[in-house]
């Protein structure tokens, strides 16, 4: 179980600083990656910390069922409380949020859902030390927790300790190595503390060691587009192809290099590819963008159209769309 915010902040996401620094392996604007593990961008409507929950262990044996009556019970009440902090939240009610969920801290003070609002609302207010505080609680209680064990690397490397931050990092891709908020993690710390190969290179040694691990090879993908490598790019996404063909972010990618190239009906094809596969909103549109900007680089006005309906449809209140609708009806006329 898990809360609903109605705001939030991204690690890939990623905080202000981390952001800045992962922004130069990004440009590419096609890095959202695969959205079955991705992490939310900072427009995402949901919580940062509890949006994840540990995959339950199966024992072997049924629970009893007054057991699973008294655990739903609670589960219920906490869900309350969640939920009546949230409004609390959402209606900028922040000392009523602080001093109801400390009381409940006090009463429970492992319970993960309200570390993780703890977390949230300190990561929100770019309280670090904070933030870090109810990470750690949440993580010992949690410890299967990758996201939330990521994140707390995160905000170590932005208060500066890096080690601490690299050790994080590193147990999380140890359990799980195409964890992409440690992946880009160990490439942000790595070039915060001043040695930014440190973290490239042990990407493409989890590259060459994990070659059937689809994440790791679309970020490795992204750093050699970073250093320029544009053979050796499409090498990685072609094999990608081989290994994974329903992996939409291959197709993305090699979208966007054609898009780049001029070949515009390449570029169309590829995301044409991309979007029959994806099923992410975020994705999905970065997918559009390019089949939109083939459409318009060929004169093909109607489809380009259609398209930005399309997104508009997904996101209603972005004014760019009309925009954009408005200029192409106006050439039209």
């Amino acid at each position: 179980m898990r809360a609903k915010l109605g705001f939030w902040i991204g690690l890939g996401a990623i905080s202000v600083v981390l952001g800045a620094l992962l922004f130069q392996f990004w440009r590419s604007n096609e890095i959202r990656l695969d959205p079955r593990v991705a992490i939310s961008a900072p427009q995402k409507k949901s919580l940062r910390f509890s949006h994840e929950k540990p995959a339950a262990t199966d024992v072997g044996e049924s629970v009893p069922q007054a057991m699973a009556t008294k655990e739903l019970k609670e589960e219920a009440q906490i869900q309350h409380h969640v939920d009546v902090l949230v409004s609390l939240l959402e209606q900028g009610r922040d000392s009523e949020f602080l001093q109801q969920l400390d009381r409940l801290l006090a009463q429970s003070p492992q319970q993960p859902d309200l570390l993780a609002l703890q977390a949230d609302y300190y990561y929100m207010k770019q309280n670090w030390v904070g933030a870090e505080s109810a990470l750690q609680r949440l993580v010992a209680v949690e410890p299967d927790n990758h996201f939330a064990q990521s994140s707390l690397g995160e905000i170590q490397g932005i208060l500066g300790k890096f080690d601490e931050s690299m050790k994080n990092f590193n147990d999380v891709l140890s359990k799980e190595p195409g964890r992409l908020e440690a992946l880009y993690g160990i490439i942000s710390v790595s070039e915060l503390s001043g040695n930014p190969q440190v973290g490239i290179e042990q990407v493409k040694s989890l590259a060459r060691e994990h070659s059937d691990i689809a994440n790791i090879q679309l970020v490795l993908a992204d750093i050699l587009y970073s250093e320029g490598k544009s053979v050796e790019r499409d090498q990685v996404l072609q094999d990608l192809i081989r290994r994974h063909p329903e992996e939409p972010g291959a197709y993305r990618f090699l979208a966007n290099d054609a898009l780049r190239r001029q070949d515009y009906k390449t570029a169309a094809k590829l995301a044409q590819e991309s979007l029959r596969r994806d099923r992410d909103p975020e994705t999905r549109n970065d997918a559009l963008e390019v089949l939109k900007e083939s459409a318009l680089r060929t004169q093909n006005v109607a489809m380009a159209r259609k398209i930005i309906l399309l997104q508009k449809e997904s996101d209603p209140s972005n004014e760019t769309y009309d925009l954009q609708i408005q200029q192409i009806d106006q050439k039209q006329n």
